[in-house]
């Protein structure tokens, strides 16, 4: 699975429920999880919800 980038609008990212979720990808690989409606980022064996905090000093941050 690789995210692609088409007619300047983006990336699209593999997507797809989360039973539909990969079993076997490497850290750092995102996922639009259309169950819970957000990005997912693998990272040591677990899935965490992507999400971007608009604060001052605070970037992507990750939630399980």
């Amino acid at each position: 699975m690789t995210a692609n980038y088409s007619n300047k609008n983006g990336l699209v990212y593999p997507s797809g429920t989360t039973a539909a979720r990969p079993s076997s990808v490497n850290n750092g690989f995102i996922y639009f999880n259309t169950t819970v409606g957000a990005l997912q980022i693998y990272q040591n064996g677990s899935w965490y919800v992507l999400t971007n905090i608009n604060a001052p000093g605070f970037g992507l941050r990750f939630f399980k």
